[in-house]
């Protein structure tokens, strides 16, 4: 009963190869189908698929090695911490270019820069506004004509 579950599990990894390698080069759906004998549907959902195994590889690889650089990065820094709190002005650039990488690499960069970004643009509504309305007032159409 194992060697049946092996030998479909294999004829599974094998066809879900084979399927993205047609598509990579550019085939149908129906042609994928048609040359392996399965319905179209059946072609896209094993594509999909195969993507999707090489998604979640490639997430966790990335997953991986991200954690593999948090963790030099704190060597790193644990390494300068000390000539950095003594006054070593080169080991407090260094060690501010350390916090400069982790930042950058966790992301917390681009959440300050979005903030900013939004502040931006709110800052340009208001000044939009405040210049149509002063428009307003120097044309007379203020909807304030002093009857209180």
């Amino acid at each position: 009963m194992q060697a049946k579950t092996i030998r479909i599990k294999l004829t599974t990894a094998q066809r879900q190869k084979q399927v993205l390698k047609m598509r990579l080069a550019g085939l149908s759906y129906p042609k994928i189908g048609e040359r392996l004998g399965i319905a179209p549907s059946t072609a896209y959902r094993a594509v999909a698929r195969a993507l999707k195994k090489i998604e979640a590889k490639t997430a966790e690889s990335a997953q991986e090695l991200r954690r593999l650089e948090l963790e030099r990065l704190d060597q790193l820094q644990a390494g300068l911490w000390t000539y950095a709190l003594a006054g070593n002005v080169q080991a407090v650039r260094e060690t501010l270019r350390v916090m400069e990488r982790r930042s950058k690499l966790l992301g917390l960069d681009a959440a300050a820069e979005q903030e900013r970004t939004v502040a931006e643009v709110l800052a340009a509504l208001v000044s939009e506004r405040r210049a149509e309305l002063q428009a307003r007032d120097e044309d007379g159409d203020g909807g304030d004509d002093g009857d209180g």
